[in-house]
């Protein structure tokens, strides 16, 4: 049996191939390194414009591209291809590229800035609006567990922001391997731990009222988390509040939490200006 390929000759170098969008307009990409091969999705049309430019894999591989041999033999049998269904969708901040990723951080595949920042913002933005139905309920008790789930989530959002904002720059810390287990769900130490890792000082980025509310609020996540919202002793030694609180529930408002992500939302911003870049 013999192949001719006087067609294919006649394409020279190039050649256009369709690649078909899913429901919702978006692609599916692989990395092609070994060590990552992810899978992500981007929506063509949105992000940088213009000819020949690179794409990045979200976990910060460089030049993803496509390619294509042509190989002598039995036809291949045809595989039909189903889009895998990915977790989070992020529109770049930055180039405005839609894309979707497993997961939630990325770096973004047009402009390699990565998103921590963003899901933050978009984190504090969902406590938010969890306040916003709590304030419209007459339930009393349901309405304070909301108020608490969004301190909780608040302080979680920002925990998970820091931790992964110094994962992907632990290259440049002093104890790359120490930045793996960072937690910033204290504010002071996890304030000291950077400026092991990394000699920055976050606590002196805000205004020290600003820096010891967020202390405050964190501690009551503590106290919420981990003694059913019953002040102890630590809570007060650590945020000055009076004595005759011993014992006694706490009480948290949703303007108090309104307040704490703001100032968490300001704390995020300044830990990004002080880190290194992460490449």
């Amino acid at each position: 049996m013999s192949f001719r390929f006087n067609h294919l000759n006649r394409l020279g170098n190039r050649m256009e191939v369709s690649i078909p969008k899913d429901d919702e307009g978006y692609i599916g990409r692989e990395c092609p390194q070994p060590e990552c091969e992810g899978y992500f999705k981007i929506k063509p049309g949105t992000g940088l414009r213009g000819e020949n430019l690179p794409c990045f894999c979200p976990c910060g591989q460089f030049s993803i591209g496509i390619s294509m041999k042509v190989k002598h033999g039995a036809p291949l049998p045809i595989r039909y291809y189903r889009e895998k269904a990915l977790e989070t969708r992020v529109t770049c901040d930055h180039c405005t590229l839609e894309y979707a990723v497993f997961g939630v951080f990325a770096y973004c595949p047009d402009c390699d800035v990565h998103n921590s920042l963003q899901i933050l913002h978009k984190n504090l933005d969902l406590t938010r609006r969890q306040l916003n139905l709590a304030d419209t309920l007459s339930d009393v008790d349901l309405r304070q567990h909301l108020i608490d789930d969004a301190l909780e989530n608040c302080v979680s959002a920002f925990d998970g922001f820091a931790r992964e904002a110094c994962r992907i720059r632990s290259a440049k810390s002093t104890d790359p391997a120490k930045c793996a287990s960072l937690s910033f769900q204290h504010l002071p130490r996890g304030a000291a731990r950077l400026q092991a890792l990394f000699g920055i000082d976050l606590s002196a980025s805000v205004p020290l009222t600003h820096w010891s509310a967020a202390h405050v609020g964190f501690m009551r996540r503590h106290v919420l988390a981990h003694k059913a919202g019953v002040v102890d002793q630590q809570y007060l030694d650590e945020t000055g509040e009076p004595p005759s609180l011993l014992g006694r529930r706490l009480r948290i408002t949703s303007d108090d939490v309104r307040r704490l992500a703001d100032i968490v939302m300001s704390v995020g911003r300044q830990l990004i200006a002080l880190l290194p870049t992460p490449r």
